[in-house]
């Protein structure tokens, strides 16, 4: 256990890191460009460059997986560049005012956000292949834990030093935190076994198995209600009653805590309970939450509304990690997972923005609504994907005894 204590404490930095540049996305990098003097269009552009390298996380771990019959340690190595290439990138444009060098500003953020998804698809890896299936559940709630945990903490952090050092000193910090995983990535260690030959053709094959397909198709319907819900409650609670921003975030804040606690509970509760019982449980629980959010979440109890269901987004977006890392061949764990969360980000967009789009046609009741009944679509294909995934495992174990018999 204390192989997983020491990794999942390296999991938890590399997320709160994550997290923490997110916030300064979120929460501080339009205020700070339109107040440098950037067009609106200039802002929109960099906004959305920025999530460039997060689409093509699928290179990324390509060539992680690629590397590994080449170099030693490709995962731990590709992400001490992401984390240097990072650090730097935010360090320099925080010495660049980003409308007399827009462009030059771009290139640099542009450089951090690749270092960041480049050391994020690397670590996913390699959580898959220094892990068992036991001890996935509690890495992915470090993992969940720490971005939560970073987006909350330095969001207030980078408001109090924003204030009293100017916007530039937030960009510095972030280039001083993203140092800050590389001293326990010694302690981790990257297994031989795992640098074995990748071939990309014959690997496509895995693809094509039934239970794989079936997650795929489950991970983009999951993404899809999941954060097509989760992007209304902000939006339901500015629009229907037009709730003041400092209350829009509070609601985040405990949100994310919920989150956490959500997450943790996954981890020690899929052991115990399993993964049939617990998922199923948690999709129903989100479906139940999105058919009653119009009458729960107002703005006198958005707080207790904001813990339950990020406790309840928690839960199962752990028990949907878990599941991947589980479902990810350790030969090329890093293409696979990637794989399976460009898949879960492609229904995120979907359902984030069908669901923001159908508000003015609609209304919110009926939104949510669809929905929650639409639920029952990621409920039948997650244990379809488990009944599928059990039947592989014993047409892989009659083979073996096969050929074994053979002999």
């Amino acid at each position: 256990m204390k192989s997983v204590s020491r990794s999942s404490i390296l999991f938890a930095l590399l997320y709160f890191v994550q997290g923490s540049a997110l916030a300064y996305v979120q929460s501080f990098q339009k205020s700070y460009l339109n107040e440098s003097g950037v067009s609106s269009n200039d802002i929109a552009l960099i906004t959305s460059l920025l999530l460039l390298p997060f689409v093509l996380k699928l290179i990324f771990a390509f060539v992680a997986d690629l590397l590994a019959s080449k170099v030693a340690n490709p995962k731990k190595l590709l992400m001490r560049i992401g984390l240097f290439i990072s650090a730097a990138g935010f360090a320099a444009a925080a010495t660049v005012d980003p409308a007399d060098h827009f462009y030059v500003f771009t290139i640099l953020m542009l450089a951090a956000s690749s270092g960041t998804a480049c050391y994020d698809t690397c670590a996913d890896g390699l959580a898959i292949v220094i892990s068992s299936t036991r001890e996935r559940s509690y890495i992915q709630a470090a993992m969940i834990s720490g971005k939560s945990a970073g987006f909350i903490i330095m969001a207030g952090l980078f408001g109090l030093v924003g204030q009293r050092f100017g916007y530039p000193s937030i960009l510095l910090s972030l280039g001083a935190l993203s140092l800050l995983p590389l001293a326990l990535l010694s302690s981790v260690q990257e297994p031989i076994a795992a640098n074995k030959t990748f071939q990309p053709l014959k690997e496509l094959r895995w693809l094509l198995t039934p239970h794989t397909l079936c997650f795929i198709a489950f991970a983009f319907s999951y993404a899809m209600i999941s954060f097509g819900g989760d992007g209304l409650m902000s939006y339901f609670l500015k629009l229907r009653f037009d709730t003041p921003i400092d209350q829009l975030g509070s609601y985040g804040s405990l949100r994310g805590i919920g989150a956490i606690f959500g997450a943790i509970s996954s981890a020690l509760l899929v052991i115990r309970v399993g993964f049939k019982r617990l998922g199923s449980a948690s999709l129903m629980c989100v479906a139940i939450v999105l058919w009653f959010t119009p009458q729960w979440l107002t703005p006198e109890n958005r707080l207790s509304f904001a813990a339950l269901w990020g406790f309840v987004w928690g839960l199962q977006e752990g028990i949907f990690l878990t599941l991947a890392m589980n479902l990810s061949p350790k030969k090329f764990a890093t293409t696979a997972f990637a794989l399976f969360m460009m898949v879960g980000n492609l229904g995120t967009a979907v359902g984030d923005g069908s669901s923001t789009a159908l508000v003015d046609t609609w209304g919110f009741v009926k939104v949510f609504h669809t929905l929650a009944l639409m639920s029952v679509v990621p409920l039948i294909l997650y244990n379809l994907c488990l009944f599928l995934t059990k039947r592989q495992e014993k047409l892989q174990l009659d083979n073996v005894i096969d050929i074994q018999s053979k002999k």
